[in-house]
């Protein structure tokens, strides 16, 4: 045992296991040019690390010097899905992909569609940071260096070729593992011919062939003809799907209102609505046009058709005016909503008030919601004050209405002198 007089030795035990991997550890740097010299004169020396740290530092220069083999393919379409629609001379289509893009850091380009002759896009994709859609010669492509899943979804219209009745049109996509095309069309306008297409409830799907969708179909005589004897489905039934309304009050009781329903149906059809008591009807819009209407008492019947060949509906927009007393400090306002025909599944109502008031809901068949859908109408107005919005399941026979209570809101709107 060294004693307090004696100089302490530069001498560390290690386990043998130790001992090893700081020999191999020597080893490995002894080819260094100066490495020899060096080892020679420190010799004298010693030094050991614990076995934990040694392997550690062998872990990291494996680390480094591991090159990472790329994926097998830098991105790939996983689901391509795709709905159409017949017109007479082209195919209407919304093509959604769902892509995997494994590399990072590098470019990556992906061919989505071929565009040939008679190919055009309709609808862009809202593309993330770092990513963008490309068209190099006939080929439109998806263009990113980050990793990550990402859907889009490209809107085209494809033109037919073709003689007489009979029309076809084919599509390449870019390679998919799973690649299907949903098809509508109206059975009174057209026939499908696509071999291979499996009747659904709504229209009929296909699947590629050489990586291609092949859709052939047949225009029937007229477009006015009537139904064939046989139908392979049931004709739709006309309803609206979704009905907005939008009414614009001032403080002299003056109110604007819009209305926009969204009609699905076949071929051409009528549809009546029933004004309300005091509403006087002003225009007319047919898928976004303005129409000559003729209004028999509190009805008003208009013919609607789609504004294209083979679209499943349309739209129609009625602008009414109607006047009342004017506001008085406290009282109470009901409105109602014009009676459609056709039955319809859901209204939304705006309703743009004057904001010296403050409003309270207090019956009607429309409830309060705290929002409603955005949406344009063809006939564009200011809608100043402030909005109170509500909504309603199933319109059937009956006029929409809504109730509220209203009080002067002083807050804020006095004057306080010197």
């Amino acid at each position: 045992m060294p004693n307090s007089s004696t100089p302490l030795k530069k001498v560390v035990r290690v386990s043998a296991v130790a001992l090893g991997f700081s020999l191999l550890w020597t080893a490995s740097f002894s080819t260094l040019p100066g490495w020899a010299q060096e080892t020679e004169e420190t010799t004298s020396s010693s030094a050991s690390l614990p076995l934990e740290e040694v392997l550690r530092l062998y872990r990291e220069i494996d680390q480094r010097q591991q090159v990472e083999a790329p994926p097998p393919v830098a991105a790939s379409i996983t689901r391509l899905a795709a709905t159409g629609r017949l017109r007479r001379d082209a195919v209407d289509l919304q093509a959604r992909f769902d892509i995997s893009v494994l590399e990072e850091g590098s470019w990556v380009k992906l061919p989505l569609l071929e565009m040939e002759p008679g190919t055009s896009l309709s609808k862009l994709p809202r593309l993330p940071e770092g990513a963008t859609v490309a068209v190099e010669g006939q080929t439109v492509f998806f263009v990113t260096r980050k990793q990550g899943l990402y859907q889009l979804e490209l809107g085209l219209v494809r033109l037919a070729e073709g003689d007489g009745r009979k029309r076809k049109a084919s599509i390449e996509f870019g390679p998919a593992a799973l690649a299907t095309l949903d098809l509508e069309l109206d059975e009174n306008l057209f026939r499908l011919t696509s071999p291979g297409a499996m009747q659904e409830a709504k229209g009929f799907r296909l699947y590629p062939r050489g990586g291609r969708f092949q859709v052939s179909w047949e225009q029937l005589a007229a477009a006015g003809r009537s139904a064939p004897a046989k139908r392979q489905r049931p004709p739709i039934d006309p309803v609206i799907p979704t009905a907005h309304g939008s009414l614009v009050s001032t403080l002299e009781g003056q109110a604007i209102l819009r209305a926009r329903y969204e009609l699905r149906f076949e071929g051409r059809r009528q549809v009546t609505f029933t004004l309300p008591q005091g509403l006087e009807l002003e225009k007319v819009f047919l898928n976004g046009a303005r129409i000559p209407f003729e209004a028999t008492g509190e009805t008003v019947e208009v013919g609607v058709e789609p504004a294209r060949a083979g679209d499943p509906g349309g739209t129609v927009e009625l602008v009414a005016k109607t006047s009342r007393k004017e506001y008085l400090l406290s009282g109470d306002l009901a409105f109602a909503f014009p009676s459609p025909s056709w039955t319809v599944n859901e209204l939304f109502l705006d309703l743009h008030l004057p904001e010296v008031f403050t409003y309270s809901w207090s019956g009607g068949s429309l409830s309060p919601v705290t929002s409603a859908p955005q949406v344009t109408f063809a006939y564009q107005i200011p809608s100043p004050g402030k909005r109170l919005s509500f909504h309603q399941y199933l319109v059937a026979g009956s006029q929409p209405a809504v109730r509220l209570n209203y009080d002067i809101d002083l807050e804020g709107q006095y004057f306080e002198g010197l």
